[in-house]
């Protein structure tokens, strides 16, 4: 989990029940119980504190009766939807994510939280071995250099290369991009592997080569591709990977490729990585 988690929510509850939310731009529904939300936009590239060490913090704070800093309080339904969309605008920035805590109205009050709920709840999160360090170490001069390099050609790929949203992919897979839910579509694909998408800051983008030029269609080949290529939850690595040359390929980009050729891209990722490879 620790590579992969990047927006997540703690129930409070006994026991206490933690979720990955495979998609932070979709507003999850309205939870019955407290619940405490987090997203970390930069947690590939190690910009800001984990998502868990976020809320290892705000629950210590809950545990001692402490304030809470940058934490977005929220204890009725109708307000639940924005004060999340204010959590996500939150991403925008390099700086840490606030923190969304929902605690649901009990006969007109808050809800009470049992300090021995909020301990059990901290000890699980620490049973993932998410420790907040004592002090912060200084990262080595090549572990910054490969961080920079990387954060510079994620903004340059963003910049130069052609991404469809959510409603995009809606409307190029034949749907309606005023209907409600529209962004569902790229979520339902992304989950089922046939498609690949990389979390932009404010919302999954696809890069384009995924789509057949004629129809405008998605590649019936993507998912074979997605299924060769290493598992990466951002996506990112992924891109990297497909948006640079390759001898297999004369020296062509994969990306460049897909779209004219998509098995020879498929080959040339099963000649680099073995199934299961993890260290790329």
């Amino acid at each position: 989990m620790h590579d992969s988690v990047h927006a997540i929510s703690v129930e409070i509850t006994r026991p206490p029940r933690l979720a990955y939310i495979e998609d932070p731009a979709e507003v999850p529904l309205v939870p019955d119980v407290p619940t405490v939300f987090a997203i970390d936009e930069y947690h590939a590239y190690r910009e800001s504190p984990h998502a868990l060490d976020q809320l290892r913090k705000v629950f210590a704070a809950l545990i001692h009766d402490q304030p809470m800093i940058g934490v977005i309080a929220v204890y009725e339904p109708k307000g639940f939807e924005r004060a999340y969309h204010q959590l996500l605008g939150g991403t925008r920035s390099k700086q840490p994510a606030s923190i969304l805590l929902y605690l649901p109205h009990r006969g007109g009050t808050p809800a009470k939280l049992p300090r021995a709920l909020l301990v059990q709840t901290r000890a699980m999160l620490e049973r993932f071995e998410y420790r907040l360090p004592s002090r912060v170490e200084p990262e080595d001069s090549a572990t910054a250099g490969r961080l920079k390099a990387a954060r510079q050609r994620r903004a340059q790929l963003l910049e130069q290369e052609h991404w469809l949203n959510g409603s995009d992919v809606h409307q190029q897979q034949g749907g309606d991009p005023d209907a409600p839910g529209a962004n569902n579509t790229a979520s339902r694909l992304r989950r089922k592997g046939e498609l690949l998408g990389a979390w932009g800051g404010r919302e999954y983008l696809h890069p384009s080569f995924q789509f057949d030029r004629k129809t405008g269609r998605l590649m019936p080949e993507t998912k074979s591709l997605l299924e060769t290529l290493p598992r990466d939850a951002s996506g990112w690595r992924q891109i990297f990977w497909l948006f640079q040359p390759h001898a297999a390929l004369d020296g062509n980009r994969p990306a460049d490729v897909f779209q004219r050729d998509p098995q020879a891209v498929i080959e040339a990722a099963r000649g680099t990585f073995t199934p299961g490879d993890t260290n790329w």
